[in-house]
């Protein structure tokens, strides 16, 4: 299972199943078997299967997360609701593949992939600090009869 049908809201869930719309659910029963095999033999040779596919899976979560901070460093600062939803899917897929092979901490893997590792900010952090000086706090008013930031096109100079 991946993490992205586990945190799919359950009304939609029940919705979709309602008007005879099926979401695809792959069952862990099939991969279990080949993540469990140590040692398999392939022309003469001792393999362990495990280990290569922990090291294509640790690289491919890596890689999952470069890309969801990417995509957030494209965008402007309303996007971290995205990013904070890809996180948790991947935080929860790394938490299900936990369970058969030994991949580093997410947390770990976070901090790598947000160059947060010897740096003490992160490209998240670096990117909010941009978008908050460069185009939020000069575009936006707030609004006291709405209680809401309203977008600003006059180009206001001092």
């Amino acid at each position: 299972m991946g993490g992205n049908f586990l945190l799919l809201d359950k009304r939609l869930r029940s919705e979709c199943k309602n008007q005879g719309a099926t979401i695809p659910l792959l069952t862990s029963n099939r991969y279990e078997t080949l993540l469990k095999q140590r040692h398999v033999q392939l022309l003469g040779r001792s393999i362990d299967l495990n280990r290569l596919i922990t090291q294509r899976i640790s690289a491919a979560v890596y890689k999952s997360m470069e890309l969801a901070i990417g995509r957030f460093e494209s965008e402007d600062l309303t996007s971290i609701v995205e990013l904070d939803g890809l996180v948790e899917i991947n935080k929860m897929t790394h938490k299900l593949l936990s369970r058969y092979m030994t991949l580093d901490s997410f947390d770990a893997m976070f901090r790598e992939a947000n160059h947060n590792v010897s740096a003490p900010y992160g490209r998240i952090t670096l990117h909010v600090f941009w978008e908050l000086n460069y185009d939020f706090l000069p575009n936006y008013c707030y609004n006291g009869s709405t209680n809401r930031l309203v977008r600003q096109f006059l180009n206001i100079c001092f």
